[in-house]
């Protein structure tokens, strides 16, 4: 979506990642009203917004709701400062699901490797283990090779496995059916907050398409952002 003055997208600061999604997907940009596209006939399997930077309307809203709830997917990609500094309301949509992005910045309290404090390297981070688990069997080739390369990857604790760079982002509040994924770990302040969340609808109210809707938040954009992506293993 690039209707809300998003501050990335794949013409800008997401050229990287538009280059390596095109392998396996057919990646396009909204330009259009977000509620025609999304009432469309054909609606898009995932909308990405990649740092909005203006609020959406009250019936957006409840289209991006209404759009989840028939099985459609949705990843909010976010700034430091939370809605107060972006003047948005991404939590009007994001707190139904059990999320929400906190008006805050998350900072390294002892500098290590990156020279800015809102340059957060985290690893001790993952609250889900088979998120280090499955990054070494995520592949586009067959799943025998992903089963074979997922079963060398051996056991991991949750806080370990996959280091990452946290630049200029948020923390987030999780609650109910929502799921935190990754952390600013315990060195990074504040210490061991949601980063990345997720939440998966309970049912499907679209029998023809079987899926249920999803969603997943990240607190800063910049981590998928093209100065970003191949930093530590945010890819």
């Amino acid at each position: 979506n690039v209707t809300k003055k998003e501050t990335h997208d794949p013409q800008n600061g997401m050229k990287k990642l538009l280059r390596r999604l095109r392998g396996a997907f057919k990646v396009s940009t909204g330009k259009e009203d977000l509620i025609d596209y999304l009432e469309d006939d054909v609606v898009p399997n995932c909308v990405v917004f990649g740092g909005p930077k203006e609020a959406f309307t009250d019936a957006e809203c409840e289209t991006i709701k209404d759009y989840l709830n028939k099985g459609g997917s949705a990843l909010f990609l976010l700034h430091e400062g939370g809605d107060k500094m972006t003047e948005t309301n991404c939590n009007t949509v994001l707190k139904e699901m059990g999320i929400s992005v906190n008006d805050d910045s998350v900072m390294r309290q002892v500098y290590y490797k990156y020279l800015h404090p809102k340059e957060v390297f985290i690893e001790e981070g993952v609250l889900m283990p088979d998120l280090a688990r499955k990054k070494n069997s995520i592949t586009l080739s067959t799943r025998k090779n992903a089963a074979s390369k997922e079963g060398k990857a051996g056991p991991y604790k949750t806080g370990t496995g996959l280091n990452f760079v946290y630049p200029y982002g948020s923390s987030l509040t999780v609650s109910g059916r929502a799921k935190p994924l990754l952390s600013t770990g315990p060195v990074s302040f504040p210490m061991n907050r949601p980063v990345a969340a997720a939440w998966e609808a309970e049912s499907t109210l679209d029998s023809a398409s079987g899926r249920r809707g999803k969603l997943a938040v990240l607190g800063s954009v910049d981590v998928f952002g093209d100065d970003w992506l191949d930093a530590e293993e945010n890819n």
